[in-house]
């Protein structure tokens, strides 16, 4: 099993990464949105409107969610202000959703095929690789947001990991405007079906963990409607 799903995440990135600078063709203004604020940030700490480490960007008017843009930092400080530099962090963490998939099914559900299944369809989902191609920041939640609840599940065995999951559902806030909404809906949803799942953890271990993810809730709400 374990190199059958080595198989499906190399498969992913081999429809992820390469040509990345020349496939999908051209470049939207988002994209260039996005790799100009990095840049910007890099140069000056501020986004392309002098806003000192924003927590929404202004972009065109459109008021962005800010994540990708830091996310993009590093590969545009190796690899220089270009297409390839603004799109790798989408290919890269597209890529690695694969894997994450795969294990959260396995959390879920006993039989280790159907991660496999998961994980392949995935992997070889148009939508998925045409979003993880480009800088679209809505595909960072198809991310961050399996790998917040898979820390979270597998909590009841190791607490430390519910400190995480909830930093990780807290930076999906920032990831795009849909997630700031979705994301708790599914926090509750887990709590209220899940019960059982939790009940070998005091309840006391939750105050921290929820203090985080209602810290980074607040914030998101608060630059949502400022902006």
């Amino acid at each position: 099993m374990k190199r059958s799903i080595l198989v499906v995440v190399v498969l992913a990135f081999l429809l992820r990464v390469p040509f990345l600078a020349e496939l999908p063709a051209g470049f939207t203004p988002d994209e260039a949105s996005f790799g100009y604020d990095a840049y910007s940030l890099i140069k000056t700490a501020s986004d392309q409107w002098g806003t000192p480490f924003p927590l929404v960007l202004e972009s065109f008017g459109d008021f962005k969610a800010p994540l990708y843009t830091y996310l993009t930092i590093p590969s545009i400080a190796l690899f220089g202000l270009t297409k390839f530099a603004v799109r790798l962090p989408n290919a890269v963490l597209g890529t690695f959703s694969v894997l994450t998939v795969y294990l959260l099914v396995n959390e879920l559900f006993t039989k280790k095929k159907f991660g496999l299944v998961a994980s392949f369809m995935l992997a070889v989902s148009p939508w998925h690789i045409m979003l993880s191609r480009g800088a679209f920041e809505a595909n960072l939640s198809s991310f961050f947001m399996p790998l917040g609840f898979l820390l979270v599940l597998k909590a009841r065995r190791n607490y430390k990991l519910l400190v995480l999951g909830s930093l990780l559902l807290g930076l999906n806030l920032f990831t795009y405007h849909s997630a700031r909404f979705m994301t708790p809906l599914l926090v509750v949803l887990i709590g209220i079906l899940g019960g059982k799942y939790f009940s070998k953890i005091p309840k006391t271990k939750f105050a921290f963990p929820g203090l985080v993810f209602l810290t980074f809730m607040a914030l998101a709400f608060v630059t949502f409607f400022a902006g």
